[in-house]
């Protein structure tokens, strides 16, 4: 997700981490917030195509770690942005 834009909310990094894939994205908006560095994904820095590229080399080099972090991802999305929890929020504001 090399994001040039402060997007609030990355919804795409979202449903891969809900589908257990490491996320490489831009240090940017509402994507450090989905991702954790190192450990579900890599963050860079906007508009740097070096950096993008090498955290695509350095993540499909070692597919150990690109799985162990596609499965911290689905587990951190699961536990932090569960699509029940939301519906509960939901409906906590209507009954509010």
């Amino acid at each position: 997700v090399p994001s040039r834009l402060k997007e609030p909310f990355g919804l795409v990094a979202l449903e891969a981490a809900q589908m257990g894939r490491p996320v490489i994205a831009s240090r940017t908006g509402g994507l450090p917030d989905i991702i954790t560095d190192s450990v579900t994904g890599r963050l860079v820095t906007p508009e740097d195509p070096v950096a993008l590229a090498d955290a695509m080399i350095d993540l499909l080099s070692d597919l150990p770690r690109l799985q162990r972090m596609g499965q911290a991802a689905r587990a951190q999305a699961l536990a932090h942005f569960d699509f029940e929890h939301f519906i509960d929020q939901h409906l906590a504001l209507y009954a509010s």
